[in-house]
């Protein structure tokens, strides 16, 4: 870049030459001595070379000489800020305005450095001064917008380079610079014309070729930006960094052949650089060669293992090929390295389903869509993990979102006739279904649209769809039962005989398989078939009262008599002489068919008044169903009917329970318990109750003696949660532990434990689990809060700083997470940020004083004390008693030497909490240095009390003793610096003392 400099040094130097010249005539301070004044003539001579490091050499020389003029030392500035050099340049042109406020050199320097060093808000202001005195200084208008440009503000960018512009208008470095922010406002015409100004003056910069390409391929005009491109490779064919645009570009227009030309031609001249290679395999992904791609991509991760778009574009090779834990593995580490877009989340999510991992699945596509993806195929994926997980209400949902944006989105509808079908609204599923059909699924649907009728009742129209269907693709085996009985309930038992014989044939060995087969042969009147199909169905569920009552029906009609008797003595043990269809609700209650069982029972007891025992049953099926109402409705007619068991009443506190009615389920629990004592899930399901009741002792009483009665693993976790909440987090952790080692733990429970951890001050034990709990999911502001918090705590810095930008992107509006970040970032060395954080948690909740507190302690360690008092005032304002802030702020005073501020805040200090130490001894130093000796002694006096082996505390009050003439004791405290702190500054300092006494 020296040729662009070159204008803005020969002005600087013949600047710095009649500056010079004056300062020799005695116009500036004392004339120098002829051999400084050779050494500065030297350096402006090595200057004008541009030979730097010459110049630096001569400028130190004669500087060593003679300090007191600010020429020589903008000069060697300027030969540092050519080197490179930014901190020591920074130093020196400090120096030359410290001795000349108005060198508008010196301060376009000053801002040069700053720029360079990444402190925009300084370099402006230092910028800004430049000029102002001298308004045409060109190059310092182009470094201030070049401070706005890298801060994001292209607007004020490109208003300070037209400045410099129009103070130089052969400036190179202006226009480029501005049609760099063109292109960033996405103003591309002006862009081209920016660049093409610094093609004409300058031919050979192949920069702006490059950025011209770029604005041009915005715009759509592939064949100028290729043209562009093409020249900057003619002018330099070994430019690594154009083979790879340019193979960018072609790859834009799909000209893979090319592209890949450009990119291998780039890794022969630049065969470390690990973007081309993620670059290249990024074609050949496009190509689909994955292979290939899979190369290139773990030769990028060599080079740099950080890449986290080599990862992700891996995971997306791997996935390709259909290698979905090697997908998922790869994408996990990209997201370890830099959050994921939501179409990236959604890629892995799309991994985790193919892998049937569908929990995963949906946590990853809730991510995805709760950042902004408003995809049909996002919504569609989430309601497929949904309904893997048997949400089916949800899943509908989403299948219902899909087709929102894609109205046309068959497989949307076929999808969502399943999750209506599963949640028995027959109605819907078939309307969707008949959609699916008429966007042309076909065949697809025609077997679940025989389900529907099937369900529906409409048996004819059942067996035809799944006839179609069959005749489209083979049965499996359950369908073909499920044919079976659809020609059962229409009456066709040989057609039923038939279709579930051949599922039993081809695997579908159910008893509820062999039953209908016994009935279809039954009702065929083939007695001794039915006799084994019962006998085989009573093989497989012994408790199948129907297949006892069938049989003893058949052995009837053979005449076996006796056999008969039998069977109805058993199947009237097993269904309390209910008929038929109270037995075969039981069945179907045990099959896990709660509906069915419902519907059974409830015919049932339309033809036969129930017992108490058939009413309490059919209640189970209901709470299976999740209607508690009809539950309790029917527990509670059970037991005034007579039952009185555990069970009865432990059923209808569950369902009182989960109506919310806990006075009742508590009554319900405590009879359970007096009937069954140790009945352990009666404890368990009470201490719930306590602990909604927030009663945590009485919740953790219960809880204990459920796990002791074996209700270990349901019990321990709630255990845990009920110390928690009493403040045991020792217990709590511990409890929890035990749940865990019963069964794996949800990512919320692990979390709950870091919790405990946290509370109990053990920080690793809780950032192992709460990052485990985010790595599995748990992915909520409060899980990366307390995760940045523990990391905090652990001075790991960076990483806490990054957890609470995770736990912004979740809640952007915590107030605790900006305070948080911005101290972690403080602590991490990242200054800036940590300001722009407190400034907005300020922002966000005006009233925190320890916000105040913080941003104060940022802006002292910048060295702007006024400043940072300011925020101390303001969170005294909030919090006036609290004796940090009130410390903390009488140190800045003593800092600035307000010793009358500084002693009332140590004062206030000393009122509020007596055992403060370092209140004492900053009030005796503040007295020390107001002459108040014997006030100092006293001070000090109490602060050693305190600290009795404070070696400055004992110097300082010797050197009041002394003060005040009183030797011996000033002996005798600096003696005994001495003995507590050898070897120590005050140590040192004492000796010396000592020696004058």
């Amino acid at each position: 870049m020296a040729f662009l400099q070159r204008g803005l040094k020969i002005k600087f130097l013949a600047t710095l030459l009649l500056a010079w010249t004056l300062a020799a005539c005695g116009t500036t301070g004392t004339p120098t001595s002829p051999s400084a004044q050779s050494f500065f003539a030297d350096g402006y001579a090595a200057a004008r070379k541009s030979d730097w490091a010459a110049a630096e050499t001569a400028f130190s020389a004669g500087l060593a000489q003679n300090q007191n003029h600010a020429e020589p030392f903008a000069g060697r500035g300027w030969a540092r800020l050519n080197q490179n050099n930014f901190a020591a340049a920074l130093d020196d042109f400090r120096q030359a305005i410290a001795l000349n406020a108005d060198d508008a050199s010196a301060w376009a320097g000053l801002g040069r450095a700053q720029l360079k060093l990444g402190d925009y808000e300084s370099a402006r202001e230092s910028l800004t001064q430049a000029v102002a005195l001298s308004p045409f200084r060109s190059g310092a208008f182009i470094d201030r917008g070049l401070t706005f440009y890298k801060q994001g503000d292209y607007e004020s960018a490109i208003a300070d380079f037209s400045r410099g512009i129009r103070a130089n208008s052969r400036t190179q470095r202006g226009f480029y610079n501005r049609g760099l922010a063109y292109l960033k406002l996405g103003q591309t015409a002006a862009a081209i014309a920016d660049f093409s100004a610094v093609i004409e003056r300058n031919p050979q910069y192949t920069a702006a070729y490059s950025r011209r390409a770029a604005a041009y391929q915005a715009q759509g005009d592939l064949a100028l930006a290729q043209a562009d491109l093409d020249a900057v490779l003619s002018q330099n064919p070994t430019d690594a960094a154009g083979y790879v645009t340019r193979g960018a570009l072609f790859a834009a227009q799909n000209d893979f052949p090319r592209a890949l030309d450009d990119f291998s031609r780039a890794l022969e001249l630049s065969p470390a650089d690990a973007k081309i290679w993620r670059e290249r395999g990024k074609v050949f992904y496009a190509q689909g060669d994955y292979v290939s791609a899979l190369d290139d991509f773990r030769q990028a991760l060599t080079l740099n293992p950080n890449d986290a778009s080599a990862r992700y574009w891996q995971g997306l090779a791997h996935y390709r090929r259909g290698n979905y834990a090697e997908a998922i593995a790869a994408m996990d580490a990209a997201f370890l390295l830099t959050p994921p877009t939501p179409a990236r989340q959604y890629q892995r999510g799309l991994a985790f389903y193919r892998a049937g991992d569908f929990p995963s699945a949906q946590k990853d596509f809730d991510a995805a869509i709760a950042d902004g993806l408003d995809t049909a195929n996002g919504y569609y994926y989430r309601g497929l993990a949904q309904y893997h997980r048997q949400n089916y209400a949800a899943a509908a949902d989403n299948f219902s979102a899909a087709i929102a944006r894609a109205e046309n989105f068959t497989n949307a509808y076929r999808q969502r006739g399943w999750a209506e079908y599963r949640q028995g609204d027959y109605t819907a599923a078939r309307a969707d279904f008949e959609q699916a059909r008429a966007l042309g699924a076909g065949d697809a649907v025609a077997y679940p649209l025989g389900l529907v009728a099937y369900r529906l009742g409409n048996y004819p129209l059942a067996i035809a769809e799944m006839t179609a269907a069959f005749e489209a693709s083979a049965p499996t085996a359950a369908r073909q039962y499920q044919r079976g009985l659809a020609f059962y309930r229409n009456g066709d038992f040989e057609s039923a005989l038939a279709d579930i014989e051949a599922a039993i044939n081809a695997g579908y060995e159910s008893a509820n398989a062999f039953y209908y087969h016994g009935l279809a042969a039954y009702h065929l009147d083939n007695f001794p078939r039915a006799v084994v199909d019962f006998s085989r169905a009573i093989e497989l569920s012994p408790d199948m009262s129907g297949a006892y009552r069938q049989r003893g029906l058949a052995e009837y009609r053979l005449g076996q008599l006796n056999l008969a008797q039998e069977d109805f003595a058993v199947a009237a043990n097993l269904s309390a002489d209910a008929p038929a269809e109270y037995a075969l609700g039981l069945v179907q209650y045990h099959a896990q068919e709660y509906r069915q069982a419902v519907e059974n029972m409830s015919v049932a007891f339309e033809q036969v008044a129930p017992t108490p025992s058939q009413r309490y049953q059919r209640g189970l099926a209901f709470y299976q169903l999740g209607d508690y109402e009809s539950a309790r409705a029917d527990f509670d007619a059970a037991i005034a009917a007579g039952l009185d068991t555990a069970n009865g009443y432990y059923y209808r506190g569950l369902t009182a329970f989960h109506l919310d009615d806990t006075a009742s389920a508590r009554a319900d629990f405590n009879r359970a318990i007096a009937l069954a004592p140790d009945f352990g899930s009666a404890y368990r399901q009470r201490g719930l109750i306590s602990y909604r009741q927030g009663d945590y002792a009485a919740a953790t009483a219960d809880l204990e003696t459920a796990r002791q009665l074996g209700s270990g693993i349901a019990s321990a976790y709630t255990l845990g949660l009920a110390a928690y909440r009493q403040g045991d987090y020792e217990r709590a952790a511990q409890a929890m532990t035990l749940a865990f080692e019963a069964a794996p733990p949800t990512p919320a429970q692990r979390y709950q434990r870091g919790l405990a951890y946290y509370r109990q001050g053990d920080y690793q034990a809780a950032l192992d689990d709460i990052s485990t709990a985010i790595a599995d999911g748990y992915r909520t502001a409060n899980g990366f809060y307390y995760a940045g918090l523990s990391a905090y705590h652990l001075k790991k810095y960076a990483r806490a700083a990054d957890y609470f930008t995770d736990a912004l992107k979740q809640d952007g509006a915590s107030t605790a997470a900006y305070r948080q970040r911005g101290l972690a970032r403080y602590k991490a060395g990242q200054v800036q940020l940590a300001r722009a954080d407190l400034d907005l948690a300020i922002k966000l909740r005006p009233n925190d004083a320890r916000v105040y507190f913080y941003r104060g302690l940022l802006i002292r360690d910048e060295g702007d004390l006024p400043a940072a008092i300011q925020d101390f005032n303001r969170a005294l304002e909030l919090a006036p008693n609290d004796t940090t802030i009130l410390y903390t702020r009488g140190r800045a005073y003593y800092a600035r030497a307000d010793f009358a501020a500084a002693a009332a805040d140590f004062a206030r200090v000393r009122t509020l909490d007596p055992a403060h130490s370092g209140a004492g001894y900053y009030l005796g130093l503040t007295q020390y240095k107001t002459n108040a000796y014997a006030d100092a002694v006293q001070s000090f006096s109490a602060a050693i009390q305190l600290s009795p082996t404070n070696g400055w505390a004992l110097y300082y009050r010797g050197l009041a003793y002394r003060r005040l003439g009183q030797f011996t004791a000033a002996k005798a405290d600096l003696q005994r610096v001495l003995e507590v702190a050898p070897g120590s500054r005050a140590a040192t300092r004492a000796a010396r003392v000592l020696k004058k006494l």
